[in-house]
């Protein structure tokens, strides 16, 4: 006989008891169903972008008012309220060259549970913080996970989906992080800040549970020859209809393997020239001068400043009659619903259509914030209302949510800045940033390095080799 707390057991999937009952993933036997586990990657990712990311960078919004309260428990000065919203900068630098060390050494999915660590033990330090200082060492622990999870998001994503889904998979990293974002906004405007803090603990904590049970990366796994474990992780993941990719990242990593071992066997050659016949490659610096630019245009746009002082800003930009936190939760609610749309559209234009165009509605609204506020803090607005500032920014939040990261600040001058950064920036990414839509990692390598007939050379050959197998069955 079946009890009634049997039901919600049976009706799960295989794949959800497995995970209850501790067991890791299968992979010889998970099946066709690669469709979603491509989900149940991006899910795991996502989780961990919304606790690392979009948590760490949407506290200060909450956290700073609470704390400048006159009866508040931890009494905040301007200056430690600075150094808290903007100390995850520098320790998000670290972050950011520990892990690639860890992906290249231990794998993906080492660095994954690496990278969600710290932020579970910051949300601890967090409830417990009597005093400046252990905020600050929270913050330390967010900014250290923060920048492990920057350059790994990508990375997962991309090396663990299809290129035919991958576009709307990497839209869903901007969609976490909003989502992050709008969820420690919305819970931090209903509890108090150390029972916020226990809530986003417990959400960290699944995402580094969810991290432990995902399959390593092929590509990982084919760079360290290990073959047969790349093949069977792969078709976990796409199942059989993309063996084409397959072979060619194989293929390309036997290759990538014998030339180095003919350059160990071979006459040693000095570091020096060796450090720069890599600086020198073409697959060396043209990512690096792309990824550069990117960064620096997500940045100079002010990427971290209204989710820290979203409060302050708005005041500051509408007057202190307007409501600001109903201001900010609506705010992140459009950028969420945007960034839902933007899933779905992602994979109907070019990357570089989506991210021009963008970026082009993103440029005016900073000229225009920058025309505004030095309009008005001179008194030279004939006409002045809060739906002016309010549009401005509105239009702000479509951009980060469809094609960019960007953020406004308050101050015209700094806008003009970003404006003419923003400039320079769409100008070299122009020239210089490849259409990635609907190829494989291994094409774009290969684009990257210059080679473009490697490509059709290994396709061919892939091709052949399934025409003689046809005829053998055949015949």
């Amino acid at each position: 006989m079946i009890c009634a707390t049997d039901v919600p057991w049976l009706i799960m999937s295989t794949l959800e008891r497995r995970l209850l009952r501790g067991q890791a993933l299968d992979l010889e036997s998970a099946g066709p169903r690669f469709e979603s586990h491509h989900c149940i990657v991006t899910g795991a990712v996502g989780c961990n972008i919304i606790c690392n990311i979009g948590f760490v960078f949407g506290l200060p919004g909450v956290l700073l008012p609470a704390l400048q309260q006159p009866h508040s428990d931890i009494p905040l000065t301007k200056v430690s309220a600075s150094w808290i919203a903007s100390i995850i900068s520098i320790t998000t630098l670290f972050g950011n060259f520990v892990t690639p060390s860890i992906m290249e050494r231990f794998g993906r999915r080492v660095a994954h549970m690496c990278a969600s660590l710290p932020a579970v033990i910051s949300w601890f330090v967090l409830v417990l913080a009597t005093d400046v200082q252990m905020v600050l060492f929270a913050r330390v622990l967010q900014g250290l996970s923060a920048g492990a999870i920057l350059p790994l998001r990508s990375v997962l994503i991309g090396e663990y989906a299809s290129p035919k889904y991958r576009g709307g998979f990497l839209t869903t990293v901007s969609l976490a992080q909003g989502f992050g974002i709008f969820l420690v906004h919305f819970i931090g405007s209903v509890l108090s800040w150390q029972r916020m803090s226990i809530v986003c603990g417990v959400i960290a904590f699944l995402s580094l549970i969810m991290a432990f049970y995902l399959p390593e990366s092929p590509s990982w796994l084919a760079a360290k020859g290990k073959y047969e474990e790349c093949r069977k992780s792969f078709r976990w993941l796409r199942g059989d209809e993309e063996e084409n990719e397959l072979e060619e990242l194989i293929e390309s990593q036997i290759k990538l393997r014998k030339k180095r071992e003919r350059e160990e066997n071979g006459p040693q050659v000095n570091c020096v020239k060796k450090l720069g016949a890599v600086i020198t490659r073409r697959e060396f610096y043209m990512p690096l001068i792309v990824i550069s630019h990117c960064f620096v245009m997500i940045q100079a746009c002010g990427n971290s400043t209204l989710p820290a002082f979203s409060v302050q800003v708005i005041r500051l930009m509408m007057g202190p009659t307007a409501n600001a936190h109903a201001w900010m939760v609506a705010l992140d609610t459009l950028r969420l619903v945007v960034n839902i749309i933007a899933v779905f559209i992602i994979n109907k234009f070019k990357r570089r259509t989506i991210l021009f165009s963008t970026g082009g509605l993103c440029t005016f609204a900073h000229i225009a914030i920058a025309g505004y506020m030095f309009a008005k803090s001179n008194n030279l607005l004939s006409y002045d209302a809060e739906w002016i500032p309010g549009l401005l920014i509105v239009l702000q939040f479509f951009c980060i949510g469809l094609g960019m990261v960007p953020m406004p600040t308050v101050i015209s001058g700094t806008y003009t800045i970003y404006a003419a950064l923003l400039i320079y920036l769409f100008i070299m990414l122009w020239f210089i940033l490849p259409e990635t839509s609907g190829k494989t990692l291994q094409q774009i390598e290969n684009e990257l390095r210059g080679d473009t007939t490697r490509i059709q050379d290994i396709e061919a050959t892939v091709s052949l080799k399934q025409d003689e197998t046809d005829t053998a069955k055949s015949g």
